[in-house]
């Protein structure tokens, strides 16, 4: 019979759907240290985790350990070369959550450009009430179609943000990795400019790249302030990847026309300078891109593949 354990269930929203072979399984709510880890892990044969970090010291301390199911997409939670000494098998769960992240993606742009949370604002605030006029002048509108959104992250979610956008008349650029755009990158296919160009000619820039040492601070002070001031910023893939205080400051000063923020440096937030910042034009949601009820459903059923499949010798989604 094999022990499976879950170590941190209230971050996978929903009833896990439990594997059909013979098994044992343990649940934990959260597990906040890397000696809880340890404790829990240790009878384990297959472990289920979302953000609980999975050191050498946890694999080495879960001697019948066989496979680690990452409730997630990145697996850099997971020591992997340490998985790889052990041989320890790594899964993941996969494109479960593309078109949720671009629909959110779509949603804050329409938001943003159309001032809704503005005009809602102002309208519970008594402004239309105190209006002598029909439809009073609360913030500007502008219209999507013929702006031109910037992307900055090719992969899955990036393109699928894309195909959206160009379905109600905006503009798709890419950006290059680096500075040195590779002969690859330039057969792609995909329109492509510089980072610096792309922040400085769109009406819209998304963010869809991994958080690496390359790309932590990728937007800081001096890429804010190549954008237009009527530009808008959106990230929903990994809140380090934009300096927090630049952005309030540009907001602020007016250097940048609004922000759409689904993810933040730290989750659950402490201390963030984003919360404290009142700009008309900023939105934070609190990483619910992914998060769609047909995401989720797609999401507990892969995950609960990735363990039948592991059990009957035919692995799906392997990392290592």
């Amino acid at each position: 019979m094999k022990n499976i354990v879950v170590l941190d269930a209230a971050t996978m929203r929903g009833d896990l759907l439990r594997p059909t072979f013979s098994h044992c399984w343990t649940s934990y709510e959260l597990t906040r240290t890397e000696e809880e880890a340890v404790a829990r892990t240790k009878d384990a044969h297959i472990l289920i985790t979302n953000k609980v970090k999975i050191s050498a010291d946890v694999i080495a301390a879960a001697g019948q350990l066989e496979l680690i199911a990452v409730a997630a997409t990145g697996v850099d939670i997971v020591d992997l070369d340490a998985c790889r000494a052990r041989r320890v098998m790594v899964c993941n769960v996969r494109n479960y959550a593309t078109r949720s992240v671009a629909e959110h993606v779509l949603a804050l742009i329409f938001s943003l450009a159309r001032g809704v949370t503005e005009h809602h604002c102002r309208t519970m605030a008594g402004e239309w009430v105190a209006s002598n006029v029909f439809s009073p002048n609360m913030g500007a509108i502008f219209s999507v179609k013929n702006m031109q959104l910037g992307i900055v992250g090719a992969g899955t979610l990036g393109r699928a943000t894309a195909e959206l956008a160009e379905s109600v008349g905006m503009r798709i650029v890419y950006a290059y990795r680096n500075s040195n755009a590779n002969q690859r990158e330039k057969k792609d296919g995909l329109q492509r400019l510089l980072l610096p160009e792309l922040l400085a000619e769109s009406d819209v820039v998304s963010l869809h790249c991994p958080l690496t040492p390359q790309t932590h601070g990728l937007i800081g002070a001096k890429e804010l302030a190549l954008m237009k001031p009527t530009a808008l910023l959106i990230n929903t893939a990994r809140g380090a990847l934009v300096e927090s205080q630049a952005l309030v400051d540009a907001l602020n000063s007016g250097q940048l026309g609004g922000a759409g923020i689904d993810v933040l440096s730290q989750e659950p937030p402490s201390n963030e300078p984003l919360l404290s910042c009142h700009h008309p034009r900023l939105l934070i949601t609190p990483h619910v891109g992914w998060a769609s009820t047909e995401a989720l459903r797609t999401f507990h059923q892969q995950l609960a593949e990735n363990l039948e499949c592991f059990h009957a010798g035919k692995p799906q989604h392997v990392v290592t």
